[in-house]
Parts: C-alpha cells; sequence; structure tokens
C-alpha cells in the first residue's frame, strides 16, 4: 500500500464490513443492504492540533453514514474524512 498522510484534520479510515445473517443462516453481502459502513478503523492522521487525542493510528470508531470521500488501493476500500465533522465516537474495547 501506497504511504497515504491526510493533511490538516483529515483521517484516513478503513471501514470494517458487517455481515449480516438472517434467522435461517443466510449471510446478506453489504451489497444487498442501503446502509453504509459506519465503523471502521483509524490508519492515519493528519498534523493538525485540533483532532482529538483519543483519534489515532489503530483505534476504531464510529462515524456518519456517508462521510468523507471513498478510494481504493491495493484492492481495499479506505475513507479520508474531516476528524472533527465525521467522527461520532471512539470504541473503546
Amino acid at each position: 500500500m501506497k504511504n497515504i498522510k491526510p493533511l490538516g484534520a483529515n483521517i484516513l479510515v478503513e471501514p470494517i464490513k458487517v455481515e449480516e445473517v438472517t434467522e435461517s443462516g443466510i449471510v446478506l453481502p453489504d451489497t444487498a443492504t442501503e446502509e453504509t459502513p459506519q465503523e471502521g478503523t483509524v490508519i492515519a492522521i493528519g498534523e493538525s492540533q485540533s483532532i482529538n487525542e483519543a483519534i489515532k493510528p489503530g483505534v476504531k470508531i464510529i462515524f456518519k453514514q456517508y462521510a468523507g470521500n471513498k478510494i481504493q488501493e491495493d484492492g481495499k476500500e479506505l475513507i479520508i474524512m474531516n476528524a472533527m465533522e465525521d467522527v461520532l465516537a471512539v470504541v473503546e474495547e
């Protein structure tokens, strides 16, 4: 993968695909639902001091449904989004 470095208050996120399973055990692919992933793992952050200190590479976040701009890199879908506007929460495990 290329070294993508977000600028300013932007972050690079890899969305987590959640598979839905019906009651009968059938797995629905993400293309069968209209919902886009709203949870992801932070890959890289910009250099802005305004980014919350809890947002750092490797952290899981919840973000707005149609946040950011999607890009394809090495067959992976990544999203570049604004950390201050699009991130709703950090998932603590």
